[in-house]
């Protein structure tokens, strides 16, 4: 192919790109709009409006109109969180604590690469924390803390690779078994007046 038509199709390729993942986080949030019971939310500002999504209440994007930023704390949510919460590839911060959330956390948020901040405590959670969070590159923040979430931790979470600052609050679910000897290796790194291991 020669190397003009190469450019123009890579080219041609991310242009659509662009458009489609941001149409598809648009896609997303309607699902967890209908899953998490938007119309009872306390503030729903321009949700499921053809509004721009950064107008959305609690949604923030970058240059490319990706979600980067979902803050809908202590508003009323209920229901699950969806799995389609997975395909928001470029989200940064997810902030969902506070509510009524029921069921579990979707393993699919294992397919969020950029999320580092993590904030699901204070809800109604069920189930195992999912394994998958441990192979999330960014994330040093998890807050999921005050839930009935059971079963063991994951040892997984121990191969998180940004110990710095690191925060993992578990206390207050139904959690059995040992704590991962693997955790020990945070000990060094935490700073204590920015971060810590809270089980």
């Amino acid at each position: 192919m020669p190397f003009r038509i190469l450019i123009a199709a890579v080219t041609a390729v991310l242009l659509f790109a662009g458009p489609a993942a941001a149409q598809g986080d648009r896609e997303t949030l309607e699902a967890l709009y209908t899953s998490m019971g938007g119309s009872g939310w306390t503030r729903s500002d321009n949700w499921n409006t053809d509004r721009p999504l950064n107008e959305w209440y609690g949604v923030a994007t970058n240059a490319d109109d990706r979600v980067t930023w979902l803050t809908l704390f202590t508003n009323n949510l209920t229901g699950q969180i969806p799995r389609e919460i997975g395909s928001m590839s470029q989200l940064e911060v997810l902030e969902l604590y506070g509510n009524n959330l029921t069921g579990e956390i979707p393993r699919e948020i294992g397919s969020m690469s950029q999320l580092g901040y993590l904030e699901l405590h204070n809800n109604r959670l069920t189930g195992e924390i999912p394994r998958e969070i441990g192979s999330l590159p960014q994330l040093y923040h998890i807050k999921l803390h005050s839930n009935n979430l059971t079963g063991e931790i994951p040892r997984e979470i121990a191969n998180l690779v940004n110990p710095v600052d690191f925060t993992l609050e578990l206390h207050n679910n139904r959690l059995t078994g040992e704590i991962p000897r693997e955790l020990a290796r945070f000990e060094d790194t935490i700073n204590p007046q920015q971060g810590g291991v809270n089980l």
